[in-house]
């Protein structure tokens, strides 16, 4: 801060007691709105230390009782000038130069208690340090409110990695725990942006939360892994070949052509990570194929067409052998089931009452068989899985 600066700082902090808590961001805003000068909370805070301040907050709690209403410095000057006469338009000569000082002065009933907090990712150094000495839990909620538009931003980015089954909300609640150890781990006196780090947090714990609760069908962590290589090669394949090159896939990811094509009939079977990667235009890389698409009504065979090489497209056929042969480890009726249940032959889907009608017997009853055929075959599955 200049020599100005200061003098306008000092005239605010007149009304102040060296004794009673001061407010930060209050006095941020104050600095900010009437006088233009920008400062960080903690060179703000260094100088209020620096001059004998010892009672330094972030800001005014929620709650607070008479004794700190009646108490608060800004509210005794405040009362003192609302006990004045009114401030007449007409005793001011416009010839005259402006005073600010003046001015906050005689109108210091106007300047609001709760100014809002001015926040912004420069401040969060100074917070998480504050929080890692004395973990203030009113300081940590401020420090997740101002970086929650930093976990929706990768809730958007990952929502739709996958037709899973999570909502918004449980993919918020996931960021916000990678949030909080990012909180606990970042070290201010690095120098590094808290946002930078904590992305990487953020990003691993709702990929996590999708991954491990997101399917009917529990599939490893390291299986998604390798999905998403060989989906980021084969995107970087079609933008060099315009199609999908299956040997330099293989090459550039590290693995075997036995391995890849079991991947695929993963996805293709269980996951439908078909279209995650594959660019609207070279020029946009935060969107994607699956942006544009209705991914509850699209079938596999609609999506793959849209990505997939010709050879790639042949391979849809032997998914669709695979899944007959896990369907025939089931009973009769049970396949069945599932068959009209997901449009397996016709494309339409039914639902428990229409196939109840078919069978003579109850929705409820239809709900049962499904249920334990998908139970079924959950477990042939995933006893599969962890062989891959």
């Amino acid at each position: 801060m200049n020599a100005e600066s200061i003098r306008h700082l000092n005239k605010i902090l007149e009304i102040y007691e060296k004794s009673e808590p001061i407010y930060l961001a209050e006095l941020k805003g104050i600095l900010v709105k009437h006088y233009g000068i920008e400062i960080s909370i903690s060179e703000l805070e260094s100088i209020l230390f620096n001059l004998g301040f010892k009672r330094i907050q972030l800001k005014q709690p929620k709650k607070r009782d008479k004794n700190f209403e009646t108490n608060s410095p800004f509210n005794q000057v405040t009362t003192s000038f609302e006990e004045q006469e009114p401030i007449k338009k007409d005793n001011f000569d416009e010839e005259e130069d402006f005073d600010p000082n003046l001015l906050i002065e005689k109108n210091l009933n106007t300047i609001k208690i709760a100014t809002e907090q001015i926040s912004d990712f420069h401040d969060n150094a100074w917070m998480i340090e504050k929080y890692q000495k004395n973990k203030d839990v009113e300081l940590l909620n401020e420090i997740v409110k101002n970086n929650l538009g930093l976990i929706k931003k990768f809730v958007d980015q990952l929502r739709k990695i996958a037709p899973h089954k999570l909502d918004e909300d449980d993919l918020i609640a996931a960021g916000a725990i990678g949030l909080l150890k990012a909180i606990e781990r970042y070290d201010p006196k690095r120098g590094n942006q808290f946002s930078t780090y904590a992305a990487w947090w953020i990003k691993q714990a709702i990929q996590r939360e999708i991954f491990d609760n997101g399917f009917t069908i529990s599939v490893p962590v390291h299986i998604f892994e390798k999905l998403f290589k060989i989906k980021r090669y084969e995107r970087e394949s079609l933008l060099r070949f315009n199609r999908i090159d299956v040997q330099w896939v293989i090459e550039h990811a590290e693995i075997s052509e036995y391995t890849y094509k079991e991947l695929q009939k993963i996805d293709y079977c269980f996951l439908h990570l078909a279209t995650l990667d594959s660019p609207v235009s070279e020029d946009d890389d935060d969107s994607f194929l699956l942006d544009f698409i209705n991914s509850e009504s699209s079938t596999i065979t609609q999506i793959s067409e849209l990505l997939q090489d010709p050879e790639v497209l042949v391979e849809k056929k032997h998914t669709k052998i695979v899944l007959e042969s896990y369907l025939d480890t089931l009973k009769e009726r049970e396949r069945e089931v599932l068959k009209y249940r997901f449009g397996w032959d016709d494309g339409k889907e039914r639902t428990l009452e229409e196939i109840g009608r078919i069978f003579h017997v109850t929705r409820e009853r239809i709900r049962q068989i499904e249920e334990k055929a998908l139970n079924r075959l959950r477990r042939i599955v995933t006893s599969e899985l962890t062989d891959v």
